[in-house]
């Protein structure tokens, strides 16, 4: 007997990495602004950076494992689309 099991569609694989690179860019930021000894701009960052991390897994985990997640609603949480 097999096992069939969910695999996401190529949308959704597109919004876990387009949640990834946004994920790399404010972790890049970041790093940029402790290396350029910026404190207040890297204290913006850190102060901002936990909730969009927190919301970018989200969007990640939905697209990559939740099979009723829409891949349109899903970049409008991303900031793509309208």
């Amino acid at each position: 007997m097999s096992t069939k099991t969910w695999t996401p569609s190529s949308d959704r694989v597109t919004v876990a990495l387009n949640a990834n690179f946004q994920m790399e860019a404010m972790v890049n930021a970041l790093i940029a602004a402790r290396s350029a000894g910026d404190p207040e701009n890297l204290e913006f960052l850190i102060l901002g950076i936990g909730t969009r991390l927190k919301e970018l897994t989200g969007v990640m985990t939905s697209a990559l494992s939740d099979p009723g997640a829409q891949p349109a609603a899903l970049n409008q949480k991303l900031g793509y689309g309208t």
